[in-house]
């Protein structure tokens, strides 16, 4: 496909590894952005693209990548 998707790919196992290494902050993060992603005011859509936007504005290729698969959706 394209830059992003080999990013994804790329973040995969030091993703992993780090959720191994401190689940608990890991949990707690995961927690949080679903709550913050939950439908309420604004859609989970509509939330989906202030991210990938933000994303870009950071230049976080990372985020990009997730936020831009999740936006998709």
């Amino acid at each position: 496909m394209g830059h992003y998707d080999e990013v994804a790919k790329d973040l995969r196992q030091p993703t992993r590894e780090l959720r191994k290494a401190i689940p608990d902050t890991w949990g707690a993060f995961a927690g949080l952005h679903q709550a913050a992603m939950d439908d309420g005011e604004l859609s989970r859509a509509t939330k989906e693209v202030i991210a990938l936007t933000i994303a870009a504005v950071k230049r976080c290729d990372g985020c990009i990548s997730y936020h831009a698969k999740s936006a998709a959706r």
